[in-house]
């Protein structure tokens, strides 16, 4: 795979990991959990992104989840091929 090939990749995952997981994470939650004490899902998100924006490593590990599991997927080819 070439480097322009792998950029798009890593660009689509983390728009996946910041757009999508915390909406499938949310309602989640909220029935094992209980209500977010922030407020609703706006509120979530925005925890969510001032998180990231704040180097936090559960909300990177979150983040970049799609990139790493597509990572393992493609190594996990890789030795079985």
């Amino acid at each position: 795979m070439n480097f322009l090939t792998e950029i798009k990749i890593l660009f689509f995952a983390l728009m996946i990991g910041i757009l999508i997981v915390p909406m499938c994470i949310y309602p989640v939650g909220v029935i094992i959990i209980g209500p977010f004490e922030g407020g609703g899902v706006r509120q979530f998100f925005g925890s969510y992104l001032s998180a990231i924006m704040e180097f936090r490593l559960g909300a990177l590990f979150l983040a970049l989840s799609p990139y790493l599991l597509w990572s393992c997927y493609r190594a996990y080819n890789k030795l079985n091929a």
